[in-house]
């Protein structure tokens, strides 16, 4: 019995290093207790030894699922993955970062009619999920990080004039083009806390 179980744990371990780099890892399908299969498993990191790695919520574009990873992958780094939502092989990425890479959670990355957009602190990037190509990219004194969508706009918020003044700001995804939505400036301590915090907490009127 013991030798049949370590036979058993040596397959499984030899699974990710019988595939090729970038290829889906092939999976027996496995029920949870809700009834959901696991249909295939796909590498997002390098090294095989590491735990894990960071990356944007995942989504679905036509028949791809778009995810990322903060580490190098691929020869590219964090690069942005375009995968086969049915087989789970990376058909194409993305890491023309306007200055370099991000780690891409919760609201830093969000979707919108076929475009995706990804914030730093001081930078925006917007891919074209059709073209899988970069829509446009433009740096900030100071921005977001967190984005959000509401009315078919994309909003952030963004610190300028040497941080003395702030503004909520949205765009069509499409076409970064930007309008003021809110503008403050601060004159001394105390009203540049009060800036802060409205910067830090406006988007919660949006929920």
């Amino acid at each position: 019995m013991k030798f049949a179980t370590l036979l058993k744990l040596l397959f499984t371990l030899s699974i990710p290093f019988a595939c090729k780099k970038g290829e889906p890892t092939m999976v027996r399908p496995e029920s949870s207790a809700n009834g959901l299969e696991i249909v295939w498993e796909t590498p997002i990191i390098a090294n095989p030894n590491a735990t894990g790695g960071l990356g944007m919520d995942p989504c679905i574009h036509d028949s791809l699922v778009v995810f990322s990873t903060n580490t190098s992958y691929l020869g590219k780094g964090a690069p942005v993955l375009f995968m086969n939502k049915r087989t789970g092989q990376i058909l194409d990425t993305w890491s023309d970062y306007i200055e370099g890479p991000w780690t891409y959670t919760e609201e830093t990355a969000q979707a919108l009619d076929g475009y995706l957009i990804l914030s730093s602190i001081t930078s925006i990037d917007c891919i074209n999920l059709d073209t899988r190509r970069t829509q446009w990219s433009e740096k900030f004194q100071a921005v977001g990080p967190k984005i959000y969508l509401s009315d078919d706009f994309v909003y952030t918020g963004v610190i300028f004039n040497n941080q003395t003044s702030a503004a909520v700001v949205r765009t069509r995804p499409e076409s970064n083009q930007w309008d003021t939505i809110y503008f403050f400036t601060s004159t001394d301590a105390m009203s540049h806390i009060l800036m802060v915090s409205i910067l830090a907490k406006w988007p919660m009127a949006m929920k």
